[in-house]
């Protein structure tokens, strides 16, 4: 299982960079295939205001590698499984 930013694959360095650049917010009619997230036709992102939060992007959005959380991993992981049903 990735554990850091840097061990994920390029499509899932994209996703985790718009999850960051959200920060606040989800991510819509993203497809999964083989595991990896898929851009084509592009997701719709909802973007969500926080009053009294940091409603800016990530800080780590500007690091090339960090730990990622333990709720990150499990989004991945959990990834892996669908479209093979």
């Amino acid at each position: 299982m990735a554990d850091s930013k840097a061990s994920l694959t390029p499509t899932r360095q994209l996703l985790l960079t718009e999850m960051q650049r959200v920060n606040y917010g989800r991510i819509e009619n993203i497809a999964v295939r083989q595991g990896q997230p898929v851009f084509t036709p592009p997701p719709r992102v909802i973007r969500e205001v926080k009053f009294g939060g940091e409603n800016g992007p990530r800080p780590e959005l500007s690091k090339s590698d960090f730990a990622l959380k333990v709720q990150v991993r499990e989004l991945f992981a959990h990834s892996l499984h669908l479209g093979e049903q």
